[in-house]
């Protein structure tokens, strides 16, 4: 049985790069919902329907997407770091063979 662990570290850092842009794109868009909110509550919208949204928005939705923003930032960085640690290991056992 065969313990050889292959790995496409190029793909890797694709993914990575993709899921940078993906948490980016979560950040610019929350912070696009969160001025769209402010502007909706603080113009003409009042009682508890307001509230309740209000308090949803910002018990629920706003930290759900920060922490969704800050997942895709660590799996980011996470397969950043191991296509980094596949690509050096290549490199050095590549190394082993050159005179």
């Amino acid at each position: 049985m065969s313990d050889r662990i292959e790995a496409d570290y190029q793909e890797l850092q694709k993914i990575s790069n993709m899921m940078n842009q993906r948490a980016d794109t979560i950040q610019n868009q929350y912070q696009l919902l969160k001025a769209k909110v402010g502007e909706l509550l603080n113009g003409n919208w009042e009682g508890r329907g307001a509230d309740k949204f209000q308090a949803e928005m910002e018990g629920e939705v706003f930290p759900a997407l920060m922490k969704l923003q800050r997942a895709l930032e660590a799996c980011s960085n996470s397969l950043g770091q191991v296509a980094n640690t596949f690509r050096q290991s290549e490199e050095q056992a590549s190394n082993l063979f050159k005179g």
